[in-house]
């Protein structure tokens, strides 16, 4: 359960700022089997009246899924961040790139992870060119 608290709000000069939360999640890695404590700290503009400290953990949770899902991808995986090419509509290209690679590999083709399915097309080229060549 989230530690939530609404006293900071009129010390923050934060717009819209209604309360503020910590959340500690204890997880263990499924790859290494190594168990991680992560804390993190948000901010919401919804009230006390609007959300309970539940609903606020579910809330969390789904933008994490998110992040976890697409964002961790394109900027671990693909390493969308480390992108040179932010000129111009470079960034946006590669931006629908990474969007895009993700969706064939795990979707299409079925590949359990986009680290498996670098490893994959590293060891086969010509598989590679051929996916590339047929899109």
């Amino acid at each position: 359960m989230p530690t939530v608290s609404s006293q900071l709000k009129d010390f923050l000069l934060w717009p819209y700022l209604e309360q503020v939360f910590k959340l500690e999640r204890r997880f263990t890695s499924a790859r290494t089997g190594k168990v991680q404590e992560q804390v993190i700290y948000g901010i919401t503009s919804l009230s006390r009246q609007d959300i309970k400290p539940r609903q606020l953990l579910q809330m969390t949770s789904v933008c994490w899924g998110i992040e976890n899902r697409l964002h961790y991808r394109r900027d671990v995986t693909l390493l969308e961040d480390r992108t040179w090419m932010t000129k111009g509509r470079k960034g946006q290209a590669m931006a629908c790139v990474n969007n895009l690679v993700p969706g064939i590999l795990l979707g299409k083709l079925k590949f359990r992870s986009l680290p498996r399915a670098r490893r994959y097309f590293a060891a086969h080229p010509a598989e590679a060119l051929a996916l590339i060549t047929r899109l």
